[in-house]
């Protein structure tokens, strides 16, 4: 950077400025008594397309400018984005963020430095990236806060860049108030439905609910978005053909809250009112319902799945007489 003139005593302060996050420069440079010019370093990041930025030198009112143009491969590693999912959610909650590299990480992985400006939300240190991934998610954690507060993240690597912000409100932390799963058994080929719900209406962006199955006879999304303003979201199961009657435990998870359901995936050879898998209805299955009704057995999903036959969601006397009737051959 050249001045018109050398600089007076006590130098020349000369203000700095880039049009482009993708080259780093200093805020400002001091041009020293005497001398009429003084380098600067200008520090870039990596680029998908080559990139021309303009630098501009201010002094007063006048203003010098040129033009760098980054080129792909010539910036080294960088960062393409850093997102954070939701974008807001009640204190005490947590998220996820994304940060997504411009080229693959190298053998070894690649660190990302990551830095709150604000306690009411925490990240970790770094994260990183492993070798041949671009990205790489990371847990977001939350405080509870008195008034809605705007928290902005950044991540950084080597000069390079890059921002989020989320907003964390106030209130009680969103939970898992329940999740259900009807009907509660289905031959395996077919599908049944999941619905979970909230303890509260989600906010705005939505609330993000993890979802497993505990076999894999009967599989669900990885997660479900209750919408903004709404506190349930279904979803889908489908499952497959099996060789045994079999209980898939659904869990929904969200932050530090969890919830789950059964749903029983039986064979196209299951008989309802076959408690104890026999293939057949007799004496032995009443006995054993009248058990389970009376609280003297805990029956199994499977066996609750087959013992409803009234469909009220539960295995009582009044299945246990339907198991007789169908026993002994009387109408059901």
């Amino acid at each position: 950077m050249t001045l018109s003139q050398a600089a007076p005593a006590g130098g020349t302060i000369v203000t700095l400025s880039s049009s482009n996050s993708v080259v780093t420069v200093p805020l400002n440079v001091t041009v020293p008594a005497g001398a009429t010019s003084q380098t600067f370093t200008a520090t870039t990041g990596a680029v998908s397309a080559d990139t021309p930025v303009i630098l501009t030198a201010t002094l007063g009112t006048v203003t010098q400018t040129a033009t760098l143009t980054v080129t792909v491969g010539g910036g080294g590693p960088g960062l393409t984005s850093l997102t954070l999912s939701p974008s807001s959610f009640n204190g005490g909650q947590t998220a996820t963020g994304t940060v997504t590299l411009v080229q693959a990480a190298p053998a070894g992985g690649t660190i990302v430095t990551l830095l709150s400006f604000n306690p009411a939300v925490q990240v970790p240190a770094s994260v990183t990236v492993a070798a041949g991934a671009t990205s790489q998610t990371f847990n977001v954690t939350s405080s509870p806060v008195t008034e809605n507060t705007a928290v902005t993240v950044t991540a950084n690597l080597a000069g390079s860049t890059a921002s989020a912000s989320v907003v964390v409100l106030p209130g009680t932390a969103t939970n898992i108030a329940s999740l259900t799963v009807s009907p509660i058994s289905v031959t395996g080929g077919g599908t049944a439905t999941g619905t979970v719900t909230l303890s509260q209406a989600a906010p705005e962006g939505g609330t993000v609910v993890t979802l497993s199955s505990s076999d894999p006879s009967a599989t669900v999304p990885t997660s479900v978005t209750v919408p903004a303003g709404s506190t349930g979201q279904t979803f889908s199961v489908t499952t497959t053909q099996v060789t045994a009657n079999t209980a898939a435990t659904l869990t929904a998870t969200l932050g530090g809250s969890t919830a789950s359901a059964d749903l029983v995936v039986l064979t196209s050879t299951a008989v309802q009112g076959d408690l104890n898998g026999d293939g057949t209805v007799n004496v032995q299955d009443a006995t054993l319902s009248i058990q389970i009704a009376v609280g003297n057995i805990t029956p199994t999903s499977v066996q609750k799945a087959l013992g409803d036959l009234n469909g009220d969601g539960k295995l009582d006397i009044a299945d246990t007489t339907l198991i007789l009737n169908k026993a002994i051959g009387l109408p059901s």
